[in-house]
């Protein structure tokens, strides 16, 4: 093949790092009740990030940072869950447009930064996902969220209405109908923080 090794060292390295994130996921979330969980997750979290922080800035990978932030937010270390997602943002705004980061990543990104009360960054990562995903409703039921968490209720309101009306038309995927009621919720929150009637 005529990968240079690099490359494939690089490639090896990143799959490695996403395949302990995953193992730390699962220990966050399904398998959190098993004993130890926590130190495994801790464990898988930091190789992850371990084996990605050595790398030039423009290599890394933004799921551990990810991964290591929904972690610290759990153990209520909110300031360390802060620093990380400020790392994997600052790879996310980096990331190539033509090999974006999956749809999944930036999307638990834009959670962690809504839950540690950054949702203009939120927001950001969002509108990113709207643009390329416009079928997606969970995408824009958050960017209407972070909307309103960041005091915008008019923007709220108008993000949530387009949504509602995508949500209501053919082109919606069936089912992405499921969030019909969150947004039409949000559109009566949102018209009452901008003084409008729903």
């Amino acid at each position: 093949s005529s990968v240079p090794a690099t490359t494939q060292a690089l490639e090896a390295t990143h799959a490695l790092a996403s395949a302990l994130c995953s193992v730390a996921e699962v220990y966050l979330t399904d398998a959190c009740d098993e004993p130890d969980a926590e130190a495994k997750c801790e464990a898988a979290a930091g190789e992850a990030l371990a084996l990605i922080a050595p790398l030039p800035a423009e290599s890394r990978i933004a799921e551990p940072f990810v991964t290591a932030a929904s972690l610290r937010l759990s153990q209520e270390r909110g300031e360390e869950a802060c620093a990380l997602l400020a790392d994997a943002l600052a790879i996310l705004r980096a990331a190539d447009e033509s090999s974006p980061p999956s749809y999944d990543l930036r999307l638990s990104a834009a959670k962690l930064l809504m839950e540690v009360g950054q949702p203009n960054e939120a927001a950001e990562v969002l509108q990113g996902l709207r643009l390329e995903h416009d079928d997606q409703l969970e995408a824009w039921y958050l960017l209407a969220c972070a909307a309103m968490q960041a005091g915008d209720a008019g923007l709220a309101l108008e993000e949530a209405r387009s949504a509602l009306a995508f949500a209501a038309s053919d082109a919606c995927p069936p089912e992405e109908r499921e969030w019909m009621a969150q947004l039409e919720e949000l559109v009566q929150e949102a018209a009452e923080a901008a003084g409008e009637e729903a």
